[in-house]
């Protein structure tokens, strides 16, 4: 299937992932000759026969106990088993069980065995969108073109230095393949691509091992992850499933770049400067990265727009400063045009209420919030929902127990209740924030967190034109509490001007509300 080829260096070439991914995306698919055709037909079975043959192996067993731990979700055939698991599990799996044995079809030249890697992601993601036959074919036919290719280049320096090829060209060929059977463009190529890259691989050294089979599977499984679920199930044309509003690589982007700024905080919490400096500048790498492909200054928006692309980079404190403003107002204009309605997906939902709350438009969150048709929760209790459900039409056919859309809980606390708690901040008194969202429809709030510090409370209620605010920082802490009150209005606590009373510190006034350090202790704050 594959012919051997040689890499020339080539003068002003453009990058080698482009060259990948034009590649696959313009690979032939039409005009193969008989020989393509039979090999592939017999490469697919051979490798569905070894991994039925390996299907009760300990190996096996072993990985499947564990996919079920994680993620039960019966989408796509393990093949021998009565069991079925996540698309990514059940791509792991048939790539361990297709190499146990290495009976697996072998490129003699590189000892690669392509299709343990690329066949069960495309079983997996075929069984996930129904994709033909036909359309499985073509892809597997250019996931083992790009693996054997990439093995040209590597072999034998790569094997020789201790790497298992398999699992290495693997990832890219998994990652190719599953780009094809999408009809992703060469934009979201050369982001599968880059991310199956970033992926581990395995040793030599563990040839004999149970782990060996893994790395077929972990290959087979890292090209399922390479392009992503994106805003999975957000509103838009067609049915539920994969994100339809924002591209696959927003989605995927900002969590790596979420996870890799979490990291740096983690790491300079635990007095590790080195590890911190290191998650610091991959967050810078992929935030720039993401501007530079995402963010389109001449409209002021993200992507195509849609209210997860802006939302998680505002929320992430990635837009430019002096363009916050503007991309906030174009998601509280999607929303007002969809009638105070949400269009994001399971991933973009809690991002947006983030940014909405960061910006003092809780008023737009209880709007969405009051909504009883579809998509909201209103919807969600009136379709007989006793729990979350996935979709936001409470569609039977999906999950019943879905925290995903969860995020209003966090509102709650947050937004309503104000009380915002990271020990990552410098200042030790801004590590318990309390700010709460008095916003009309609500008229009292009653909130506590238990934190690692102690016990901290959010209480209050508005009538008859007076507010009253309780609030309590745990014993030996210190706290910033910002009370609403308009610029005018005298801020009381018990019965002194709050800036006289023991314990608290004015700091000033700010977008309607008073700032206060506070010590340890409870406080009783009034607002006339």
């Amino acid at each position: 299937m594959t012919i051997n080829t040689s890499v020339k260096a080539q003068k002003n070439a453009p990058p080698v992932t482009r060259q990948l991914a034009e590649f696959v995306v313009n690979h032939p698919s039409k005009g193969w000759n008989d020989d393509v055709e039979s090999a592939a037909h017999r490469t697919f079975l051979n490798w569905m026969g070894c991994s039925i043959g390996a299907a009760n192996h300990p190996t096996l067993r072993a990985a499947l106990a564990a996919v079920q731990e994680l993620d039960p979700s019966p989408q796509a055939t393990v093949l021998g088993r009565s069991e079925r698991a996540d698309i990514a599990g059940a791509a792991f799996l048939n790539g361990i069980s297709s190499h146990t044995f290495d009976f697996d079809d072998t490129h003699l030249k590189t000892i690669i065995h392509p299709a343990g890697p690329v066949a069960p992601a495309l079983l997996a993601l075929a069984e996930k969108t129904g994709a033909s036959g036909r359309q499985l074919l073509d892809a597997l036919v250019v996931g083992i073109d790009v693996s054997c290719r990439i093995g040209n280049m590597m072999y034998p320096d790569h094997y020789d230095r201790g790497w298992h090829i398999t699992g290495s060209t693997g990832m890219f060929g998994a990652a190719a393949g599953c780009a094809r059977m999408l009809g992703l463009d060469v934009e979201r190529t050369v982001m599968a691509l880059g991310i199956a890259a970033s992926q581990p691989v395995g040793f030599r050294e563990q040839f004999g091992s149970m782990a060996k089979p893994q790395h077929a599977g972990l290959a087979a499984k890292n090209g399922i992850v390479a392009y992503g679920l994106g805003d999975w199930y957000d509103i838009g044309p067609g049915g539920p499933g994969f994100g339809k509003q924002t591209t696959l690589g927003v989605t995927a982007t900002m969590m790596l770049y979420q996870d890799a700024a979490t990291m740096a905080k983690i790491a300079t919490l635990l007095d590790k400067p080195d590890d911190a400096a290191g998650y610091a500048s991959l967050a810078s790498r992929t935030g720039a990265a993401f501007n530079a492909r995402f963010w389109n200054a001449a409209t002021g928006v993200y992507d195509k727009g849609s209210q997860t692309a802006n939302a998680m980079p505002l929320s992430l404190g990635l837009v430019p400063e002096a363009r916050q403003a503007e991309v906030l107002g174009h998601i509280v204009a999607d929303i007002h045009a969809h009638n105070d309605h949400v269009t994001t997906g399971e991933i973009g939902y809690p991002y947006m209420l983030r940014a909405l709350m960061a910006a003092g438009r809780s008023d737009v969150v209880m709007a969405m919030m009051m909504r009883r048709d579809p998509p909201s929760y209103g919807s969600q209790l009136a379709a007989g929902a006793t729990a979350l459900t996935e979709a936001w039409d409470a569609d039977s056919h999906s999950s019943q127990d879905h925290f995903m859309l969860g995020g209003a809980e966090e509102w709650f606390y947050r937004g309503l209740g104000g009380i915002d708690f990271d020990l990552s901040r410098p200042v030790k008194a801004e590590r318990i924030t309390i700010r709460p969202a008095v916003v009309e429809g609500v008229g009292w709030v009653r909130c506590s967190y238990d934190s690692k510090l102690g016990k901290i409370e959010s209480d209050w209620k508005k009538e008859g034109g007076v507010l009253t605010m309780d609030v309590t920082v745990p014993a030996g802490e210190t706290g910033t509490v910002w009370v609403p009150a308009a610029e005018s209005a005298a801020v009381m606590e018990g019965m002194s001007p709050a800036e006289k009373a023991e314990g608290v510190t004015f700091v000033g006034r700010d977008k309607g509300a008073a700032e206060y350090r506070v010590a340890s202790g409870s406080y009783h704050f009034t607002v006339k």
